[in-house]
């Protein structure tokens, strides 16, 4: 089996100045609500032990300090304070990158100006808004590809370790260009006024070179350096922007052996469905847990006509399209390609890996896929219908990782009206196979768009049924020659689209409200965990808040999703005093009834 490189076309690139700018830390924004007098006011400040720093030119807003080492107490104090309407961190603002051609970034921050009219602001991966929580720092990335320039100022920093696969020898020397194209959308310095930034500008690469100059290899090679990433060069992920047309078992095993590594593959530009055998693109087709196969989108988030796609084989899209980023002798330059698109997916997954190091490479990839935005554009195209969103995963990893997705869609499943069902052909994880904007389990002709009309009332829609008008009573022809879908319960929802089909329930999912069974108040020493249990899994609004006089002064308001029906909320650092606890629960049926637990810490 031979691999080519999933790369279209390198252009050159032109300058653009950057800008910078600074905000000081540690202090909040509050905005107080209306009619308070100027000692109310105070006693705000003095309950959340902040001062007075400068009034803002927006009604009733201010800027308050706390002291070192208790904004977040602050901050916790004065949005739980019944009189404050929102209070938060006066972040500071900076200059996404103040490299030269930063402005040309379109996949990491669509301004909607380049690289054509059709681009669309926020159609891009938001990864400059990741790196106030990640940069990929301490991360390695291999980039198993036709090696890197190993002297490019954007680049030669952050290189780490490596080996020449075609020379056999420790200088894996670039001599295509893609790899370094490659290597600078990962992980290219930022903020060194050089050309470009890369999606985790703070990761270390590890080029492993198995293309040669005509971007050419074999099998053999990669897997050598598959192997290698992790047991030689520590890294846990690995970039592999190249393809084969042939299902190759040696390949396969050598994935499935480093289990402990995330294998992030392009999808390939032959515009074919990947899902089919006899078209498929290999490693992206295998079937394996730690392989994420990328496909591309454009700067309108559509996707690329090149791309391939596959609703059961690629797993999401990302920028794939005027992507400008490092070439060879100290250049830049432009390229088209799912190989384009896939580094952006790798250097997003070295942000998610510096948020949650623990997470597995399966729950790499599930943070990355659940993530993404869903875009109608995508829908069916891939496992999600979705593209990238780097800071969406580093949020989701920080808050602690991925959701239950028993189909593996991508849609959690307390947002999956079909969650034994994986489809991204709807917004709601349904299948819909005609795109006629029906799911199947609700459409009378599931397979041939239609408007759901009926003539004679038998369940089957007009397109489908052979004897449409019915027989009037008057010998014109049978009724519709197709029994109507399933409906076990009996609850108006088919069978194909009810999530609990032996359940009657009238709700948008066909399974009964999610409902609080029982809630518990564990407290020692100034700290509560809260125990709360669920008919079945659901979304959770958990407010807590403290007597305060006759009022409630909220104390942290946070969501859960229940796993295994429970979810555990901690709390720590609580003053003596009365507490109540108010539950809202959700699910894909809808909202259930709130509850709300009182408890005490002495």
């Amino acid at each position: 089996m031979t691999f080519r490189p999933v790369l279209i076309a390198l252009l050159l690139a032109l300058a653009v100045p950057g800008v910078a700018s600074a905000n000081p830390a540690g202090e909040i924004i509050v905005k107080r609500d209306a009619g308070l007098s100027a000692a109310e006011r105070a006693d705000i400040r003095a309950d959340a032990d902040v001062r007075f720093v400068e009034s803002l030119p927006l009604p009733r807003t201010e800027v308050v300090a706390a002291a070192p080492g208790d904004v977040a107490d602050a901050l916790r104090d004065l949005n739980a304070d019944p009189d404050v309407a929102y209070a938060e961190l006066n972040r500071p603002v900076r200059a996404l990158s103040d490299d030269t051609f930063f402005h040309y970034l379109w996949g990491l921050q669509n301004s909607g100006d380049y690289p054509s009219a059709a681009a669309l602001v926020d159609a891009d991966t938001d990864a400059p808004d990741a790196w106030d929580e990640s940069t990929g720092l301490g991360e390695r990335v291999a980039v198993v590809d036709s090696g890197v320039d190993l002297g490019h100022p954007d680049l030669a920093a952050q290189l780490v370790g490596g080996w020449d696969y075609v020379q056999h020898d420790a200088t894996p020397q670039d001599a295509n260009g893609h790899g370094t194209h490659v290597a600078g959308t990962v992980a290219a310095i930022k903020d060194n006024d050089e050309g470009v930034a890369g999606v985790a500008p703070d990761a270390e690469v590890t080029p492993l070179r198995v293309l040669d100059a005509d971007g050419a290899g074999d099998v053999g090679d990669a897997v050598l350096a598959y192997h290698d990433a992790w047991n030689a060069e520590g890294a846990r992920i690995v970039n592999a922007s190249f393809g084969g047309d042939t299902f190759s078992t040696t390949e396969y095993n050598a994935i499935a052996a480093n289990a402990n590594v995330l294998f992030v593959v392009a999808a390939g530009n032959s515009g074919n469905n990947n899902d089919k055998p006899s078209l498929a693109e290999y490693p992206c087709a295998y079937d394996l847990p730690n392989v994420l196969c990328v496909g591309a989108s454009r700067a309108d988030d559509t996707p690329a006509d090149f791309s391939n796609y596959g609703a059961i084989t690629v797993d999401l899209f990302a920028p794939g399209e005027e992507i400008l980023s490092t070439l060879p002798d100290d250049a830049y330059g432009w390229g088209d390609g799912t190989s384009m698109a896939t580094p952006h997916v790798a250097g997003a997954a070295a942000l998610v890996r510096e948020a949650a190091p623990a997470l597995t490479p399966a729950k790499v990839k599930a943070v990355l896929m659940q993530s993404g935005d869903y875009l109608p554009a995508l829908a069916g195209l891939s496992v999600t219908g979705r593209r990238l969103n780097a800071n969406a995963a580093v949020d989701l990893a920080l808050a602690g990782g991925p959701q239950p997705d028993a189909d593996g869609d991508g849609f959690t499943d307390a947002a999956d009206a079909c969650d034994g069902v994986a489809s991204s052909q709807m917004s709601n994880g349904c299948p819909d196979r005609d795109g006629d904007g029906y799911t199947d389990g609700a459409d009378n002709c599931p397979t041939m768009g239609n408007t759901q009309t009926d003539t004679d009332g038998d369940g089957v829609g007009d397109l489908c049924d052979v004897t449409p008008g019915g027989d009037g009573g008057g010998g014109g022809g049978g009724g519709g020659t197709s029994a109507p879908p399933a409906d076990a319960d009996g609850d108006g929802r088919y069978d194909l689209s009810d999530a609990c089909p032996n359940r009657r329930a009238a709700t948008k999912d066909g399974c009964p409200l999610a409902q609080v069974t029982s809630v518990s108040a564990k407290v020692r020493n100034r700290s509560a965990a809260l125990r709360i249990r669920s008919s079945r899994v659901a979304s959770l609004k958990v407010t807590v808040e403290r007597k305060r006089g006759r009022r409630w002064l909220r104390v942290k308001r946070s969501s859960v999703i229940t796993s295994g029906n429970r979810a555990t909320v901690k709390l720590s650092r609580l003053k003596r005093g009365s507490y109540r606890v108010r539950i809202a629960i959700s699910s894909s049926s809808g909202r259930g009834t709130s509850v709300t637990k009182a408890f005490r810490v002495r």
